[in-house]
């Protein structure tokens, strides 16, 4: 079958009238003519033939050009591929022996074709033939996803014109023209479908063009084939909804809104039939499919259910000759979720005539062939993800499938390798097909129990088609061989396991399986069954000393991990991952799932994502493992990023979440990105909060100790359950005999952790540098969690920005002795730097986590006034994140310059970020630092205030809390005198401009000391209006006055507002200061003070929750 090769936008059709004959020329002609052509000699027009061959050719490459352009010629119902060797207007034509010329025309230009001389019929091509009636669609999207719609095509009683419906699934008739002769097919855009509420959808002609979408002008253009397919150019689905704007007709708002775009469309005839009970509808069916093989191990079923959605199913085929369909998407239910594919049985009840179904929500469904075209399966549902045996959408009992296709099974494989499978002499692998000639016998029901490989070369598997490969081992029959890779090099080994479970080199290893001593470089993998990793999909033996280089593993099932997917009772030792791990449940750098299984001495360099939710169980995203459950992990260390797209998961540096299980001398270096988004309520809490930590984001009855975290921790969204070291702690609570009030049970115990990472989250809570929140019931009346499970935890204050009376150490106390309980046999340190542990020795990871950044003693991450250092080392980098177009570098912006290991303070109010880089680029510290230049005379301190003398003074104290939130917390303001305000236009008070929900974050915390001296000439409107001269709600600014929000720790004290100042407040508005939750005394106002709406007083606005006003 020719398939077509060019873009509608170029073909130009050329065919003979009638029966003209152009008279045949020799080569010398040829030759001639061709060179006239291209020095335009010729008119356009001019025609050429030989052996009767009319071309469909394409114009030449421009000027330079050395790309041959591929055409296709078509000599009555044959067809011979051609090739444009050379025709660029400076060039001579080159003409082999059995090469001849075609031309055609299009407006002026001169179209010419290459081609062999000798008519070759091309494979499947017959004249174009029309087969009304049902037909499968396969459209593969620009994500090359496939999509498949089952569409009809009538005739109408207008010769040549045809009606189309159920384009995309959509029910939706249109119109479309095809030409039996030359088989060209003409889809005008119409409207397939009413969108609520974009309005009109339509099948629209695309143009891809430097990745973007285009529309064309004319109509969508294809080609009909001899088999009966139909071949489409580019096309979309959008939105074509037209409005009437002042009598005018115009595209509305959402108008080229494109719901999914197909650069490829091949519309077939159905090839297969399918016989079925129905009993979800209680009768008989029979509907028509497609089925196409498309590996030798793979075939994929179009319309298999007959449900009218994307049923899509792809299957593997198996050397015993056996069709294996694993779970696949079949449809998304709004309320329900995903609906997926799974084997079942059915059994009639004689008494309630109700058929009973049991559903296999964990296995494959299996289709027999008997190798003369009929097809057979017991049953099989159509049923929720979430809950497959219970909410069923669809169920089909005895499955007969009749079809054209002869199924080609993988051709069987020997197991002819050197050596005798001893541990002494063991079986060599030397080639793909000795890995696959192996998988084939375990698929077959061959364990390998007690037999021993070896790797006896390097393996790079380039090419290798992503199913082709079915992995070693299965739940049925585990890999229980041991495999030794003797350091050997496994390179570009691709998979994508569909929707089988267990997907990786292996898929299942049994309890006496092992493999060891293997790098994997560059592997790709992706699935969206469940358990997918590396080296194991399932792992229940030992997986040691591998090295995983370049990996991308994308999971869009339930776990996926960079080595082993699920380890369950098996162990995984001495390993390292470096890559991309993604997934749409539980995801790990070297395991997504721990149960009864350990991890010890790994390393992960990773970007770790969990970016979907399949399930609330399976939502946990942590640097070495998502879950430990009865497990343990130890001697592990992560560096990279760590991070929630999606606001559901739990989230740990090292594990997201521990239960029942033991966590010991490991580190986190990790950014750690989260976020939340409420189930339901709203609000802080942990009923629907996500649990985010710098080394464990939920710990229950576990014990963890000799741990840290350096890692920066960013969690948006309001969040209560964020904490440097925990970001919460579950426990539960019993009622004994005899006692009235219930006891702490599945306490776990932290000891010997720090965290001197930077928090940046919504919660004001100080224990946060530790642990974020826990859980206490309301009739229990002992020690909280935190006192009982924590002892010996502590966090950089300075760098956190905030102390806690126990938890909290300066940069100096942490980088200058070990910390109270830390154990020399665990901890080393040297002088200047944070202590280490002796896990990942040698690492940048633990060379940059040892690394500080070194305030003065006043200041913290929340005010940074003066100077500061760095502690630095060869592997890694100090740089300050910096803006290029304004002109600044890595090493100075407006506020900071890095001279050195020290870090000067310019002028310039900022919140700046200070990076720290290691050499490999995995390693990572943030450091956003609230700059406070001196802008002011005096120090800022109770003896030496800052001196407020000027307008300009007070414009920089509102540029500092409105424009970079810098409250002032604890600093001394005095003003030095009057300050008249007449000609200070552009002042409207400090703080002025949040409006809404917004308006409470400038707030001023400092202590100002009007010192008796009078403000006056202040001019403060915070009403503004529309076009329409209306007041705005949205846009008038609430909380105004000198002063707009007086913080908890804000005092304004001893200051006069003089008769001259004019207040118009929108709402919440006061001379001295819109709101106060802080003090305000002895201040006088002299003026009237007006509000369009309510909460305005004379010297405050609004009172808030502890503010006081005193002697004013």
């Amino acid at each position: 079958m020719v398939r077509k090769l060019l873009s509608a936008t170029l073909v130009v059709f050329f065919a003979l009238a009638g029966s003209a004959v152009i008279p045949r020329l020799n080569k010398a002609e040829v030759e001639e003519r061709a060179k006239a052509i291209v020095k335009n000699e010729l008119p356009a027009g001019t025609q050429m033939q030989s052996q009767e061959i009319a071309s469909h050719g394409v114009e030449y490459p421009g000027s330079g050009s050395d790309n041959p352009v591929s055409s296709v010629l078509q000599a009555g119902n044959e067809f011979v591929p051609v090739e444009v060797v050379d025709a660029r207007p400076s060039a001579e034509i080159i003409l082999s022996e059995d090469s001849v010329i075609g031309v055609a025309s299009e407006g002026d230009k001169g179209i010419v074709s290459v081609a062999p001389k000798k008519i070759r019929k091309a494979e499947g091509a017959a004249a174009p033939k029309l087969v009304t009636g049902t037909m499968m669609t396969k459209d593969l999207n620009y994500n090359s996803v496939m999509y498949s719609s089952r569409i009809t095509i009538e005739s109408t009683e207008t010769e040549g014109e045809y009606e189309l419906t159920n384009v995309y699934c959509l029910n939706g008739t249109i119109n479309m023209k095809i030409n039996l002769q030359t088989g060209e097919v003409l889809i005008p855009q119409q409207k397939i479908y009413n969108h609520n509420p974009y309005g009109e959808v339509s099948m629209v002609p695309l143009l891809i063009k430097d990745g973007k979408f285009l529309t064309v002008e004319g109509d969508l253009k294809g080609t009909l084939l001899g088999d009966g397919t139909i071949e489409l150019g580019t096309w979309g689905v959008m939105v074509t909804q037209m409005e009437e704007v002042d009598g005018v007709l115009q595209k509305s708002k959402n108008w080229g809104r494109l719901f999914n775009v197909f650069p490829s469309s091949e519309w077939k005839v159905p090839n297969t039939e399918v016989s079925c009970y129905n009993i979800s509808q209680n009768k008989l069916m029979m509907y028509e499919m497609y089925i196409e093989q498309t590996q030798p191990n793979e075939a994929v079923f179009y319309g298999f259910g007959n449900i009218n959605s994307n049923d899509v199913l792809t299957s593997r085929l198996t050397v015993d000759k056996r069709i294996l369909i694993s779970p696949q998407l079949m449809y998304n239910n709004a309320l329900y979720g995903e609906f997926l594919n799974y084997p079942a049985n059915f059994e009639l009840d004689v008494n309630t005539q109700k058929w009973k179904t049991s559903v296999d929500s964990k296995g494959n469904m299996v289709i027999k062939d008997d190798g003369n075209g009929e097809l057979s399966i017991g049953g099989w549902v159509i049923s929720a993800r979430s809950n497959p045996t219970q909410t069923i959408g669809y169920a089909y009992n005895d499955v007969s499938i009749q079809t054209t296709v002869k199924m080609e099974y993988p051709a069987p494989l020997a197991l002819d390798m050197k050596g005798e499978g001893t541990a002494t002499s063991p079986y060599v692998i030397e080639s793909f097909d000795n890995i696959k000639a192996i998988a084939q016998a375990s698929e077959t029901g061959t364990s390998f129990e007690g037999v021993h490989f070896a790797l006896g070369s390097d393996l790079d598997l380039s090419g290798m088609s992503p199913t082709a490969y079915s992995p070693i081992g299965s739940v049925s029959t585990p890999f229980n061989g041991k495999l030794n890779g003797q350091g050997h090099k496994i390179s570009n080994f691709i998979a994508d396991g569909k929707g089988f479970c267990d997907t990786g080199f292996f898929g299942v290893i049994g309890e006496n399986g092992s493999v060891n001593n293997i790098v994997f470089e560059n592997p790709r993998l992706t699935s969206t069954g469940n358990y997918i990793g590396v080296v194991a999909g399932t792992s229940s033996g030992e997986v040691s000393d591998i090295i995983v280089q370049k990996g991308v593993v994308d999971c869009n099932g339930a776990i996926g991990g960079g080595i082993v997917g699920n380890v369950t009772g098996g162990i995984v030792k001495n390993s390292s991952f470096n890559g991309n791990v993604t997934s749409t449940g539980s995801v790990g750098g070297i395991a997504g799932h721990v149960l009864k299984g350990g991890i010890s001495s790994c390393e992960v360099r990773a970007n770790i994502t969990i970016d979907g939710m399949k399930s609330s169980s399976y939502r946990m995203a942590g640097g070495i493992a998502g879950q430990v459950l009865y497990g343990n992990v130890a001697e592990c260390y992560v560096s990279g990023v760590v991070s929630d797209a999606v606001g559901y998961a739990y989230v740990g540096g090292v594990v997201a979440y521990l239960s029942e299980s033991s966590l010991v001398d490991s580190f986190n270096t990790a950014a750690i990105s989260a976020k939340r988004v409420s189930f339901g309520s709203i609000g802080s809490g942990s009923d629907d909060d996500t649990q985010t930590g710098g080394i464990v984001g939920n710990i229950r009855a576990s014990e963890m100790s000799n741990c840290y975290n350096s890692g920066t921790i960013l969690k948006t969204d309001k969040s209560e359950c964020v904490g440097g070291i925990v970001g919460y702690i579950g426990v539960s609570y019993v009622f004994t005999s005899g006692k009235p009030l219930p006891e702490m049970t599945n306490v776990s115990h932290i000891r010997n952790c720090y965290n001197s990472g930077q928090i940046i989250s919504t919660s004001s809570s100080t224990l946060k540098g530790v642990v974020g929140n826990w859980f206490v019931s309301q009739s229990y009346t002992g020690p909280s969690p935190i006192e009982v499970c924590i002892e010996n935890c502590y966090f950089d204050s300075q760098i956190a920005g905030f102390d806690h009376e126990s938890w909290g150490l300066s940069t100096r106390e942490l980088t200058s002795r070990l910390p109270n309980g830390f154990d020399t046999e665990k901890w080393t340190k040297e002088s200047g730097k944070y202590p280490v542990l002796y896990t990942g020795k040698g690492s940048q990871a633990r060379e940059l986590s040892s690394l500080p950044l070194i305030l003065r003693d006043v200041d913290d991450s929340s005010k940074v006034k003066v100077e500061f250092s760095f502690a630095s080392s060869p592997n890694v980098t100090w740089e300050l994140d910096f803006d290029e177009e304004t002109g600044e570098t890595a090493a100075e912006t407006k506020a900071l310059k890095i001279t050195g290991n020290k870090v000067v303070v310019k002028d310039q109010y900022s919140n700046s970020i200070i990076n720290a880089v290691t050499a490999d680029n995995w390693g990572i510290k943030l450091y956003r630092l609230a700059v406070v230049p001196k802008v002011f005379d005096g120090e800022g301190t109770v003896d030496d205030p800052y001196l407020v003398k000027t307008p300009e003074d007070f414009n920089k104290l509102h540029e500092a809390v409105s424009t970079y939130k810098q409250s002032h917390k604890g600093d001394y303001f005095e003003m030095a005198n009057d300050v008249d305000f007449s000609s200070a236009e552009d002042f409207n008070g400090v703080g002025y401009g949040a409006t809404g929900a917004n308006a409470t974050i400038n707030q001023f915390c400092g202590i100002f000391n009007g010192a008796g001296h009078t403000v006056s000439g202040l001019k403060i409107d915070g009403v503004v209006r529309d076009d329409k001269n209306a007041v705005s709600n949205l846009l008038s600014n609430c909380y105004t006055g000198l002063f707009s929000y007086i913080g908890q720790t804000g005092v304004v004290r001893n200051l006069n507002i003089a008769d001259d100042c004019e207040f118009m407040h929108y709402s919440y508005g006061g001379s001295v200061a819109g709101v106060n939750q802080g003090l305000v005394e002895n201040c006088r106002n002299y003026t009237a003070v007006n509000a369009m709406t309510s909460y305005v007083g004379g010297i405050v606005g609004y009172n808030h929750t502890g503010g006081k006003v005193n002697k004013c």
